[in-house]
């Protein structure tokens, strides 16, 4: 079986929403990431990215495009571009807080996977700043 995990890369005014990972996840802890997370049983990796995002933010997700997809382990991430409404409400159990960060912020953060790469792409598409 195929493992997956659903991202949603969630842009506003040209500046990019990461969250702080727990201190307490075996990957990257403390690390800053999108929201996402692995697909249940059966699930599409956009079906996962708009629960997750929900889930972790309180925002409703609709996936507008697929930006890109990353090889981590065993497992594909597919990260999605966004369209979203509501307000974000960060779940304490998924994550320590959030910002919005400009690109020159965020890719001095410490950024789990290969989001490094994944925001150099996002800066490169003119999608933030």
């Amino acid at each position: 079986m195929i493992k997956t995990s659903g991202i949603g890369i969630i842009i506003s005014e040209k500046k990019v929403l990461l969250c702080k990972r727990k201190s307490d996840k075996k990957v990257f802890p403390q690390c800053r990431d999108f929201p996402g997370g692995r697909s249940d049983d059966n699930e599409k990796p956009k079906q996962t990215a708009i629960r997750e995002v929900k889930e972790e933010t309180n925002l409703e997700f609709i996936p507008q495009k697929l930006f890109e997809t990353q090889l981590f382990g065993k497992r594909t991430l597919y990260l999605y571009l966004w369209k979203r409404s509501g307000n974000i409400f960060i779940q304490a159990e998924e994550a320590d807080w959030y910002g919005r960060f400009l690109y020159d912020e965020a890719i001095s953060l410490p950024l789990a996977f290969e989001y490094k790469q994944t925001l150099s792409k996002l800066k490169d598409s003119n999608l933030i700043h």
